[in-house]
């Protein structure tokens, strides 16, 4: 019977990366079953991914926000300016 480096519960870290030049990528996994034949993982980094996403979107929509806001101003700035 073969026996498996590796615990049920037990943290890894997948490496890969897209193409030969492309940035590594790092995902960390959780096991979560051991099988005679495979072995079964829960991506863990993906949830960490995932909220630094949300707080570049919300970064980025707060961005575009006060970009509105600033055209609004200039718009009617403008629009006051040009009738006097």
């Amino acid at each position: 019977v073969a026996v498996l480096p590796v615990q049920l519960g037990e943290h890894l870290v997948y490496e890969g990366r897209v193409g030969t030049k492309g940035p590594l990528r790092e995902t960390g996994l959780r096991l979560t079953a051991l099988r005679r034949t495979e072995l079964e993982s829960r991506i863990e980094k993906q949830e960490a991914e995932l909220r630094e996403l949300q707080q570049l979107l919300t970064e980025q929509r707060m961005e575009l926000d006060r970009e509105q806001v600033r055209k609004q101003v200039v718009s009617e700035w403008l629009a006051n300016n040009h009738q006097q």
